[in-house]
């Protein structure tokens, strides 16, 4: 399976599942602590329910029963079980439940046998920064993996059944950092059958190797989601444009977008006995830079307003700057079909 297939995976499967839930359960195997985040508070529990939060992206119908909020998150961790990944110890991991700039570090060494049935030992080192405001996120992370090895029959690390195993051998190490902002969105003056989109001035760079970008935008039940790699760089300065959704005139319409910085290393599928060092840097920034409405034959129209749960003035640009957006847009994903 190929990197997007299961990374993919992994966001499909998690969102039918939390998508039902009101709470976030972050595992602490140091602790056995679950995050309450209507509270934001740690509460302590003899067994912990496992979930894919921290790896996949947050929904927002889990973390918020609220009109708005802001969220951030960072982890460092390993795994053998697609779609969670275990932070290594309370260093290792952060959240904050106001958005605020958070920062998490971890490290780790593991034993065991290369795909020549010889000793081996890999040493995994990370960082993952994050930070939410409306209409502003800010993410980063970074890893660094030396005497890369794999091996099948090796002990597995991490099992959802018995949990972390010190002498086993993990399949996946990542350093994430998230942050998310979710608002009520409600449109005034505006025509039956309106359509309305959102774009995105997106500011970052890529360096080294197994790093990723992605952003994920949804509004009521409806969703857009877009993926950068190093591929799309090194530097990232561009203007990403969201499909057009179809909300309800005069209704409140949940609108959430997450970001996710990530360094994601598979030692299955890199070459034994490497070295690999990468970091994704977005914390210069992602910005809503405005929000677009339509008529339902898609024709751009003005006069419209558009009020927040939050209280945020989110930006209606002049038709102008419409066409310069969509401009730029056309010339970033020209660039992407070239790479």
């Amino acid at each position: 399976m190929s990197y997007s297939e299961w990374y993919l995976n992994v966001l499909c499967d998690g969102r039918t599942i939390f998508n039902k839930l009101m709470k976030v359960s972050v595992l602490y195997f140091f602790q056995h602590q679950t995050l309450n985040t209507d509270t934001m508070k740690t509460t302590n529990y003899p067994s912990v329910v496992l979930t894919a939060t921290l790896f996949a992206f947050i929904s927002a119908a889990i973390l918020n029963a609220q009109a708005a909020s802001l969220v951030s998150s960072v982890t460092i961790g390993a795994s053998n079980d697609r779609g969670t990944i275990v932070p290594f110890d309370s260093g290792a991991t952060n959240e904050s439940g106001t958005g605020g700039f958070i920062t998490a570090s971890g490290s780790a060494d593991f034993s065991g046998l290369d795909s020549n049935n010889e000793a081996a030992t890999m040493s995994f080192s990370g960082t993952g920064t994050a930070s939410a405001g409306y209409g502003i996120l800010r993410t980063a992370a970074s890893g660094s993996v030396s005497g890369v090895y794999y091996n099948p029959n090796n002990d597995i690390y991490y099992d959802r059944q018995t949990g972390v195993n010190p002498n086993g051998s993990p399949t996946f190490l990542a350093s994430i950092g998230q942050a998310q902002f979710f608002d009520t969105l409600n449109y005034g003056n505006v025509p039956a059958g309106f359509k309305t989109n959102f774009f995105f001035n997106v500011t970052g760079n890529f360096s080294g190797t197994d790093t990723y970008q992605s952003i994920l935008v949804e509004f009521g039940s409806q969703s857009d989601v877009f993926f950068f790699q190093p591929a799309n760089g090194p530097d990232i300065n561009q203007v990403w444009v969201t499909k057009k959704f179809s909300p309800l005139p005069g209704v409140d319409f949940d609108f959430a977008t997450t970001m996710l910085s990530q360094f994601n290393l598979h030692p299955a599928e890199v070459n034994e006995g490497e070295s690999y060092t990468g970091n994704v840097d977005f914390l210069n920034t992602v910005t809503l830079a405005g929000v677009n409405v339509f008529d339902e034959n898609d024709n751009l129209i003005t006069g419209w307003t558009l009020t927040s749960g939050s209280g945020t003035v989110y930006n209606i640009p002049e038709p102008s700057g419409v066409l310069l957006s969509l401009v730029g847009a056309v010339g970033f994903f020209m660039r992407r079909r070239r790479a």
